[in-house]
């Protein structure tokens, strides 16, 4: 089947979209939509492909369509033409989904590096982004209507939820017991010092991003940086809060109570296991 007789808003879609001289590789799945319901799209961190958010898609897929894709140059798409910039890779997603037919509202959900492309692509799209997940952004590059951005909180009522992985930066590594300590006290004590010094940092980083919105919660998770691989039934609640903040068909808020308790579920047994 050719990308143009494809049908990317029904079903389970994968495939290469070409976009003027190249092509990137996409995949979409979850229910149809209705009228006025957002699709979720993904925005991988750094040097990262789709295939690290799969468990995240499994999840989301139960009560939401979710697109991920290859940025240029990643995963199985082809290189892009120019060098890759936040600027760039949101003006490549803009593209991307035209060619797919594809309109909003659209919910975005992005890590790390990823929050700069999800900023700029706000920023082109401001009509028709209706809520936001940052899970450990904002210490990255910054986009470049960042102060803008939070002094007109340009997501108003939307959702936004910010995730921070608590042990991903000033936390103190576990040592092996049957090995020899051989630092000092007052090494331990300047090292707990740098530590807490970089943790305070990143928190306000994180925190300064509640600032886009006037609709938000913040996560502190127990988790590393890449919160979407160790804790992916985090990320989809998260995902599921903003979908059921904004204001859709009513008909739809006995699927998305099922699915808030399927996640509980999920979490629940994931918690016991670690």
């Amino acid at each position: 089947m050719t990308e143009s007789s494809k049908d990317w808003e029904s079903g389970e879609e994968s495939g290469f979209v070409s976009i003027g001289t190249y092509r990137l590789f996409v995949t979409v799945c979850g229910s149809r939509r209705n009228p006025g319901e957002p699709i979720v799209l993904v925005f991988p961190g750094a040097g990262a492909s789709l295939e690290s958010w799969r468990e995240v898609q499994l999840l989301v897929s139960h009560f939401a369509r979710i697109l991920l894709y290859d940025r240029a140059g990643l995963g199985q798409s082809d290189p892009g033409p120019t060098r890759a910039s936040g600027v760039a890779s949101a003006e490549e997603l803009s593209q991307l989904l035209k060619a797919m037919a594809i309109t909003g509202p659209y919910i975005l959900v992005a890590h790390s590096y990823g929050g700069c492309i999800a900023r700029e692509f706000l920023q082109l799209h401001l009509g028709d982004i209706v809520g936001m997940v940052l899970s450990e952004t904002g210490a990255e590059t910054p986009c470049q209507y960042h102060e803008m951005q939070y002094k007109k909180r340009v997501l108003g009522d939307h959702p936004l939820s910010v995730i921070r992985g608590e042990l991903g930066v000033g936390h103190s590594r576990s040592r092996d017991p049957n090995t020899e300590d051989t630092r000092t006290r007052n090494q331990l004590e300047e090292m707990q010092r740098l530590a807490s010094t970089v943790n305070e940092a990143d928190l306000r980083l994180k925190r300064e991003q509640l600032q886009l919105s006037r609709n938000t919660r913040f996560q502190n998770v127990p988790t590393g940086h890449n919160v979407h691989r160790e804790r992916p039934d985090i990320v989809a609640e998260e995902i599921h809060w903003v979908l059921s903040s904004v204001k859709i068909a009513g008909h739809q808020s006995s699927q998305l109570s099922a699915v808030a308790r399927m996640l509980n579920r999920i979490k629940h047994l994931i918690c016991r296991r670690t």
